[in-house]
């Protein structure tokens, strides 16, 4: 019996096709019968195979020969493709992630990675490696980047908007308290806001603006308002405000008292105003006006002595029948209304 040579082969699997030959025999009688006893698939490792023949006298010959099965193949490791996360905190931000191997011969193997899936990544570019060894000692491995990055804009905590009163000039110092600015990764930051606290502002609404920025450069802004409104405490006689219903002579000069705190300038109407538009005098209580003036026009002047302004309303002889009211509008923003009857 001639046997084939050895064989050897790599794994494509648990088990392994190998086309192992064959052994010719000759015999001076004849051989009548060959076999041998290889299996149809080899596993790893070094199988022998026996040939063997037999003569018409009943005489065995036998040889052998050997096909080795060997595994050099490492597991294929799956990695995800590379992460990018928002921190949540100092710390940075906790990461999920799954791997796995296959191998060949060992089927789904398991895989270990230099950061586990669920840690928390600090705020730069971590590699990730991960590998895996399958039963015959072949180690693979595949690598992917974590980066955790601060693009969050700081927050600005506002505690509302402001009101104020103006004193005896018209541009109060006000003084507020600083908004705060709260970052998830750095925590309380620096808030800017102009105009500043203790700085003066003028009447009417302004608008503060504020800014904050984290230490990787994410700003944040925004604004509340102050508004600075005159101090006022209604018409003063003769005139009284709505809903009471002034009677007056139609074309006499109405005066329109009032304090705003103090002497606040001459330019304390907002454009266009004071002005009058007609209303319903349907069941309207009247209060007769006791005091008119005379002038030829409407206009407004201050009265050092008393502290009360007075605007002159200078009323049309065609509004007697009708009914009016006379709106001022400060440059606060503020209107107040006075009803009228014209006789």
């Amino acid at each position: 019996v001639i046997p084939p040579a050895n064989h050897n082969r790599e794994a494509p699997g648990w088990l392994t096709t190998v086309a192992h030959g064959s052994a010719p025999a000759t015999d001076a009688v004849g051989v009548v019968s060959q076999s041998n006893n290889a299996p149809a698939q080899f596993p790893l490792g070094t199988t022998t195979i026996t040939w063997t023949a037999k003569d018409a006298a009943g005489n065995t010959g036998t040889a052998t020969s050997t096909v080795t099965v060997y595994d050099t193949t490492a597991p294929a490791v799956t990695v995800p493709a590379n992460i990018v996360e928002e921190a949540t905190s100092s710390a940075g931000a906790v990461v999920t992630f799954s791997a796995s191997a296959s191998d060949l011969v060992w089927g789904a193997v398991n895989t270990t990675c230099s950061a586990a899936s669920g840690s928390t990544f600090a705020i730069q570019a971590t590699t990730v490696t991960c590998s895996a060894t399958d039963g015959s000692g072949n180690t693979g491995s595949a690598s992917f980047t974590v980066t955790v990055r601060d693009t969050t804009a700081p927050e600005i905590r506002y505690l509302g908007d402001i009101t104020a009163t103006a004193g005896s000039h018209c541009s109060p110092v006000v003084n507020y308290s600083e908004p705060e600015g709260w970052d998830l990764v750095d925590g309380y930051v620096e808030v800017s806001c102009s105009p500043v606290s203790g700085a003066t502002f003028q009447v009417g609404t302004t608008a503060v603006h504020c800014s904050a920025t984290d230490a990787h450069g994410n700003k944040a802004s925004g604004s509340f308002n102050v508004t600075v409104n005159y101090k006022w405490n209604g018409f003063f006689k003769p005139v009284d405000m709505a809903p009471i219903v002034n009677s007056s002579k139609a074309g006499s000069a109405v005066p329109l008292k009032f304090n705003l705190g103090g002497y606040q300038g001459m330019a304390i109407m907002a454009a266009g105003y004071p002005k009058s538009a007609p209303m319903s005098c349907g069941g309207a209580v009247e209060d007769p006006l006791l005091e008119t003036v005379t002038a030829g026009q409407s206009s407004l002047q201050y009265d050092a002595s008393a502290s009360q302004y007075i605007y002159v309303w200078k009323s049309e002889k065609s509004w007697a029948g009708t009914c009016r009211q006379i709106q001022v509008k400060l440059i606060d923003g503020k209107t107040y209304t006075a009803n009228f009857s014209f006789k």
